[in-house]
């Protein structure tokens, strides 16, 4: 006890010395241009395959441990910040890549800045996994306690565009329970203070043991009570223990996607001595009382699937818009297979925009007070809820009920999203001559490298960070995986291209190039982690149309089952990705962009299209100040609206058909969006379930969202703004059937007030739920209301302060005299400390 109390002294002491404001964030300006990318030249990835547990291909371009160079320590006893740091910010040098920290512990004592196109990755184990404390990559917290949300020695990370932080487990040495002190948050998403902070954050595979705050974005304020964008976080696989606020995530100008949330108390309580783990009850009574799982507000049309919230006061509170645009927003987005227990508020709704709402389905929400509270004006949008067991009151206005229609409702399940691994062996291009400067055509060395895996069997064909000049289509071939520099979705930031980017110089059917870019020869075969874009389709010279618009074919065809796309930005190509050719057990996953033609063609038996996205406004963004391929594209956001609205925009809303399918069986299709596309899904002799759809800005009287011809359709939550009709919603031919549990719409007579749902064709009345409500304290930001009981015996909890009180005949501490005795016992140390400290100075002079 003598050293813990130590311990705490010293942290409160370093926190009233470093805690910093959030005046730094507002000191980084636009960059005007961008660093020159010495790309290297030299093969020195390495393919990792000692990890604990993985679901994709892991290649590292930087090893941080003492055989290859870093003196870095895995103890967690020394600093490991200064290491960590200088690694990424010699990644970010070299255009992008992954740093890899393996097993071991490292302690972070100040904020380390993830530059763009860097991923950090640790080694992962699922908690529910381990044994004997052993969570792989450990991040020791060593930042100070604050109450500050936000600062340089405050968080642990903090994630520029195009980042990935994969494979850890955070743990604070300095909290306990029968002593809890504030921290901030661990993971910050700063939103766009510049433009290389605003798109494309990847989160994957994170524990938290013991947080108090988990992870933010855009909560950095540009004002009092405002704050700035960020677009397109992916959350994936997060669980732990999180004290205060689990997550507090606002102000998304475009979609995320969250899959896999886990908070409860398990976690920490699980963990073992090494990790102070307490009695799980004393983490319930403190969370049950003083947290929030999820703060969600001004997120534009998320798609949100398979969350679970176990003993937070408040399971997820949706607060009023906080965006900077005189508009505001509030939360607009669709929830999955969410459980919340333990709570007193399962759901609070603070506000909601004003014709649209949110949506839940298959789920279960419990709370003791109110299951689900909608505080929004009755002129705001609405929430439904389908096939939700619904555990507690439900009050406020706007609240539609949909649990039996025409029998029992039937759920979706989360699909497989992984895919075959390659044969795990690495062929870097460079090692065959592809130049990655973008000056001369690479095609030849990439390919000769996919040769040399195909007559071994198969590998990893590895493209490090460069441009790419593509002037002869690819042929990747069974059991191969062709690959950029990073494990996560990357998107260009402004101009700032870098990470792994193929200047697309094939495939104009002009020039009788028919075959695709990339062709997918075999099963098992994928490509991952690039980013691709057609220099020749500039939409800034002239406005084009149907017949002036390039045509090309389609970058990427498959032919073979279990073939795959994943994490890709295709940034305005014509064709995206072909599966037509009875590719059977396909994925496309994470695989965004601009399509002005075909976003996916598919066919075959058993494919899954999971989180994926078309939205023109990406084609803004593209380019480098290294390339002359776009000396003649639009880099400046100054007009963007009038750019969007004259040159692409019209075009998309004519064109695009983001997902054509025919003859495809049990398709699965989850976590869609597209902004001015014509239509959603154009279906023929086909079946798919479908889950969180949404279709932003359709064309005026034209398109559909859901065109099925002999086909039939299972549908959860769809999500649509339309300049037409409601008749544009869908259309059916022939023998097709269209359901749709939760279904809201903004027309322009207001239709998102409909309380009817789509089902098998027909409108179907909602229930309409409405009782009194209250207005309830944002709990996390009150004083914490907790005492620590011991209860270590259950029967007979201790005072440790005073066992034989006669005035407490409960036994129950009295944490005002403990806090005081912590307090003076820290003063007192702290006496005999200085006081030995002058005697030996006084000592040593003479």
């Amino acid at each position: 006890m003598f050293f813990k109390l130590l311990g705490l002294l010293a942290c409160l002491f370093m926190s009233n010395i470093n805690s910093s404001s959030n005046q730094d964030l507002f000191n980084l300006k636009t960059p005007e241009t961008f660093q020159k990318i010495d790309f290297v030249k030299e093969a020195s990835a390495e393919l990792i395959t000692n990890n604990y547990e993985r679901d994709d291909v892991f290649v590292a371009d930087i090893i941080l441990d003492k055989a290859h160079g870093y003196d870095i320590d895995n103890t967690g006893v020394n600093s490991a910040t200064q290491v960590i740091q200088e690694a990424i910010d010699e990644m970010s040098s070299r255009g992008g890549g992954t740093v890899y920290l393996p097993a071991g512990k490292y302690r972070i004592t100040s904020r380390i800045e993830i530059k763009p196109y860097v991923n950090l990755r640790g080694d992962y184990r699922n908690p529910n996994n381990v044994k004997n404390g052993d969570y792989g990559t450990i991040i020791i917290a060593g930042v100070s306690s604050s109450n500050d949300e936000v600062g340089q020695n405050v968080n642990l990370f903090r994630m520029a565009g195009s980042t990935g932080l994969i494979g850890f487990t955070f743990f604070y040495p300095m909290q306990y329970m029968d002593n809890v002190v504030p921290y901030g948050y661990a993971i910050e998403i700063p939103g766009g203070i510049t433009t290389d902070y605003h798109n494309v954050f990847t989160i994957k595979d994170v524990t938290f043991l013991n947080a108090y705050r988990g992870i933010c974005a855009s909560i950095t304020p540009s004002g009092i009570t405002k704050s700035v964008t960020h677009e397109q976080l992916h959350l994936e696989n997060i669980r732990g223990t999180i004290l205060r606020e689990g997550m507090h995530l606002t102000n998304s100008s475009e979609v995320g996607a969250f899959n896999t949330i886990d908070l409860s108390s398990k976690y920490w309580a699980n963990a073992g001595e090494e990790f102070n783990a307490p009695n799980k009850q004393n983490i319930i009574d403190f969370t049950s009382k003083n947290s929030v799982g999820l703060i969600l507000g001004d997120l534009e049309w998320q798609e949100i699937e398979n969350v679970n919230i176990e003993d937070y006061q408040t399971g997820i509170y949706f607060h009023n818009k906080t965006r900077t645009v005189d508009y505001g927003m509030a939360f607009i987005g669709s929830l999955y297979n969410l459980t919340i227990s333990g709570a007193e508020y399962g759901i609070y709704v603070e506000n909601l925009y004003p014709n649209l709402g949110i949506e839940f389905a298959n789920s279960t929400i419990e709370g003791s007070k109110y299951a689900v509270i909608n505080n929004s004006p009755e002129t705001e949008g609405h929430l439904k809820l389908s096939g939700v067991t619904l555990n507690g009151a439900v009050g406020g206005v706007n609240v539609y009920y949909n649990n039996q229609l025409n029998g029992e409702i039937k759920g979706v399940q989360t699909p497989k999203l992984t895919y075959n691994l390659p044969k795990m062996e690495l062929y870097n291009v460079l090692s065959y001559n592809a130049d990655n400067t973008g000056e001369y055509d690479a095609s030849s060395g990439i390919q000769q490298a996919l040769n040399q895996a195909h007559n071994n069997g198969g590998g990893i064909v590895y493209l490090p960070a460069g441009f790419y000049r593509i002037e002869k289509p690819l042929i990747v071939y069974e059991n191969t995986q062709l690959r950029g520099c990073t494990s996560a979705i990357q998107k260009d930031l402004q101009g700032n291209s870098q990470g792994t980017l193929l200047l697309a110089y094939y495939g104009a059917l002009s020039r009788n190039e028919n075959a695709p870019l990339i062709t997918l020869d075999g099963d098992n075969s994928g490509v991952s982690s690039l980013r691709v874009v057609y220099p020749e389709i500039n939409l800034f010279k002239e406005v084009l149309n149907l017949d002036t618009l390039p045509k090309y074919s389609y970058t990427i065809k498959g032919n073979g089952d279990g073939v795959y796309a994943f994490n890709l930005y295709l940034t305005g190509v014509y064709n995206g990705v072909d599966f037509s050719n009875s590719c059977n057990d396909y994925l496309i996953r994470r695989v965004m962009g601009v399509f002005y033609n075909n976003g996916f063609k598919l066919s075959g038996n058993n494919g899954v299209v999971d989180t994926c996205l078309s939205n023109g406004i990406a084609i803004t963004k593209v380019g480098s100040p290294q390339l002359d391929d776009f000396k003649d594209w639009i880099f400046s956001t100054n007009d963007l609206a009038n750019v969007l609205a004259t040159f692409v925009y019209p075009l998309t809303r004519e064109s695009t058909h983001f997902i054509i399918m025919e003859n495809a069986t049990n398709a699965k299709i989850h976590n869609l969006f597209t902004f001015a596309s014509n239509s959603l899904i154009d279906a023929t002799n086909s079946d798919f379930e479908g889950l969180n759809l949404g279709l932003d800005s359709q064309p005026n009287n034209s398109g559909n969202m859901f065109n099925l011809i002999d086909s039939k359709a299972y549908v959860f939550n769809t999500l649509r703004d339309a300049l037409g009709t409601e008749g544009t919603y869908y259309t059916l031919t022939g023998d097709s059937s269209l359901t749709v549990y939760n279904r809201i719409t903004l027309l322009p007579n207001n239709a998102s007030k409909s309380e009817s749902n789509l089902i098998n064709n027909e409108k179907q009345n909602l229930a309409k739920m409405t009782g009194d409500t209250e207005y309830i304290k944002k709990i996390w930001e009150e004083n914490i209301n907790y005492e620590f009981i011991d209860y270590d015996d259950v029967n007979n909890p201790i005072n440790p302060d005073n066992p034989d009180n006669p005035d407490n005949p409960d036994n129950k501490p009295d944490t005002t005299n403990s806090n005081a005795m912590y307090i003076g016992i820290g003063i007192g140390v702290a006496v005999i400390v200085i006081a030995l400290i002058i005697i030996f100075v006084i000592k040593f002079r003479r």
